[in-house]
């Protein structure tokens, strides 16, 4: 699997963790992204995000970029 399929795989798992169940406007408006740019993340289309978009992204998610990097790695 490429690393933006994991990058993917990951947000869209975030993202609808029952914990919290958030839109894809309510990370976009948090990470200060698009919600254009943001669809084009979880939909794979987007392949190369920034450092600090993903940095921004695991900061809306409430989470340190480490430990997102974490999940990104242990995906399969």
């Amino acid at each position: 699997m490429e690393l933006h399929e994991k990058f993917r795989n990951v947000i869209l798992q975030q993202r609808n963790r029952t914990d919290f169940k958030l839109t894809q406007e309510d990370i976009a408006k948090e990470a200060g992204l698009t919600i254009r740019y943001y669809q084009k993340l979880e939909a794979g289309i987007a392949k190369r995000p920034s450092l600090d978009v993903v940095n921004r992204i695991a900061h809306a998610f409430d989470m340190k970029l480490s430990d997102l990097c974490k999940l990104i790695e242990e995906m399969d």
